[in-house]
């Protein structure tokens, strides 16, 4: 899991896992509660260098096992959204933290690019959290 002197990796095949931790709150009715989506950037690990319980280890070496962790696929990162207003697109990015190589974060920019990270408008943020939690599954279900 550890950096050790890689580099980041920003090649995500589209049916790479993206996996996150959850809480069972936000499992409502066999569904994923949008409200799990929080913004900015979502942290994920990525499958291509990760276990799911990987994301269950805390920054400080601990272990969440009241946590549970989920699922979703590049593929199921909408790539383009608009509502009365611009154009944002989203993407994984490899992030990686010298303690969790792993580690990525969903980003969001606008359709021209500014290489920054751009906050979503409310609407887009609700687009996105509705179309990203109709792909979740849980991988390891959630204690608490």
């Amino acid at each position: 899991m550890y950096q050790r002197g890689r580099v980041e990796d920003l090649q995500f095949d589209p049916g790479e896992l993206l996996y996150r931790r959850y809480k069972r709150e936000h499992w409502i009715d066999g569904t994923f509660s949008n409200t799990g989506f929080r913004f900015p950037r979502q942290s994920v690990n990525r499958q291509k260098y990760s276990e799911p319980e990987d994301v269950l280890f805390l920054p400080d070496g601990t272990f969440d096992a009241e946590m549970g962790v989920l699922e979703f696929a590049v593929r199921d990162i909408p790539s383009t959204l608009q509502h009365e207003g611009p154009t944002f697109v989203f993407f994984p990015k490899h992030a990686p933290l010298p303690e969790n190589f792993s580690h990525s974060e969903l980003w969001c920019d606008r359709a021209e690019r500014t290489g920054e990270y751009v906050e979503p408008n409310t609407t887009v943020k609700k687009l996105l959290r509705a179309k990203l939690s109709q792909h979740v599954a849980i991988r390891i279900p959630a204690r608490k």
